[in-house]
């Protein structure tokens, strides 16, 4: 609540310095002098050092006005010389520079606001991003772990009898082709029989029975993890019509020995 009242007063405050400068520089630009009026110019009016700053400061207002007004000009042609012109360059490299640096820090906020995210969940108290902790599935893989240096923590794979994903298997009576279908208001029409009725089965094939969480050498006790590959199952995801779903990726703490997974329960099912 604080922050957001001091980026509007920031806002407020910058909003005025904008409208003071407009004012300013509608007031203080150069004046588009005809050369036959040069005679009648005394040498108070002559444009110096300080004008010259002022005129490379106010080009963009000058350059707005000259198009709407032929009093106003960019540049004093009835000037100082050498002078005038360092001021004039001085300005305008002020103003440059003004500009750059401020889109610069723009961004840079942006960046540093991107960066200061937290993880979903974790709020203000939100720590670190856990580092990842890849699942190996194939005896090859494993191996090939191992040579990199990681420690393979091997697992039976359990299938757990809650995870299960229907199916039913129409047929053509004209044609025999078939047609496989999971959703119980789905009809078969008239060109179609059921040859098989709505059965559960557990959704997931692995190639192997086994699998191994690789474990980095310098992965210390109460360290928290993200396991992107699940080898335990859970609950993720359930439909209303009696399907539910694997958890595929869970945080979980090394313990030194194993993992104590963070699981929080199923989310929400869906219906339909």
């Amino acid at each position: 609540m604080h922050s957001k009242l001091m980026g509007k007063c920031n806002w407020a405050y910058c909003n005025l310095l904008i409208l003071a400068f407009l004012i300013l520089s509608a007031t203080g630009c150069a004046q588009a002098v005809p050369l036959s009026d040069f005679s009648k110019h005394g040498e108070a009016e002559i444009a110096g050092l300080f004008s010259g700053i002022w005129h490379g400061l106010t080009v963009p207002f000058s350059f707005i006005g000259s198009l709407w007004s032929e009093e106003v000009a960019i540049y004093a042609a009835y000037n100082n010389g050498g002078w005038y012109d360092f001021g004039f360059c001085f300005g305008l490299f002020v103003l440059a520079r003004t500009m750059l640096g401020s889109s610069s820090s723009t961004a840079e906020n942006k960046a540093k606001a991107l960066t200061d995210i937290p993880p979903d969940g974790q709020g203000d108290a939100a720590v670190a991003t856990p580092r990842t902790i890849k699942t190996a599935r194939t005896i090859e893989e494993i191996n090939a772990a191992a040579r990199d240096g990681f420690f393979p923590l091997v697992k039976l794979l359990e299938p757990s009898e809650v995870i299960r994903s229907k199916f039913s298997v129409l047929q053509n009576k004209t044609t025999g082709e078939i047609e496989v279908i999971g959703d119980y208001r789905a009809g078969c029409g008239d060109d179609f029989e059921i040859v098989i009725g709505f059965t559960y089965v557990y959704p997931t094939t692995f190639t192997s029975p086994f699998a191994a969480y690789l474990i980095p050498r310098d992965l210390v006790p109460d360290e928290r993890v993200l396991l992107v590959d699940l080898i335990e199952d859970f609950v993720g995801d359930s439909w209303n019509q009696g399907d539910t779903y694997r958890l595929k990726a869970c945080e979980a703490i090394w313990d030194g020995d194993d993992f104590d997974i963070q699981y929080a329960g199923p989310r929400p099912g869906f219906v339909g």
